[in-house]
């Protein structure tokens, strides 16, 4: 077995923003709300870190605060890590994001990558 890294399609920019995360049942009807913290970000996911794991459903409604952007997107969590101080760490990969969206992500991560 190989000890190299998996190359990311996009890098990740380290941003500590707040989130907001919608999960939602079989019928529709919302299931839990979260709130959770954005450790890094990128164009194709982000790292959350909260205090408990998310249920288990195929999507979820996110919420991204940029500065001063709020973007809203769907997401599914690609990997999930309880950490030896309680929290939980959520890996989300994006699955769809308007371009509006999209470009004020960018454009955040741009900003971040330059300062």
């Amino acid at each position: 077995m190989s000890d190299q890294k998996k190359e990311r399609k996009y890098p990740r920019v380290e941003k500590l923003c707040f989130t907001a995360v919608k999960a939602y049942g079989k019928n529709g009807e919302l299931e839990k709300g979260y709130t959770a913290t954005t450790l890094n970000v990128s164009e194709g996911g982000m790292l959350v870190e909260a205090e408990n794991p998310l249920p288990h459903v195929a999507e979820f409604d996110l919420t991204l605060a940029l500065d001063d952007e709020l973007i809203k997107l769907k997401g599914e969590v690609a990997h999930l890590k309880k950490r030896e101080d309680g929290l939980v760490e959520m890996g989300f990969r994006f699955i769809d994001i308007g371009d509006e969206e999209l470009k004020i992500l960018q454009n955040a991560l741009k900003a971040e990558k330059s300062s």
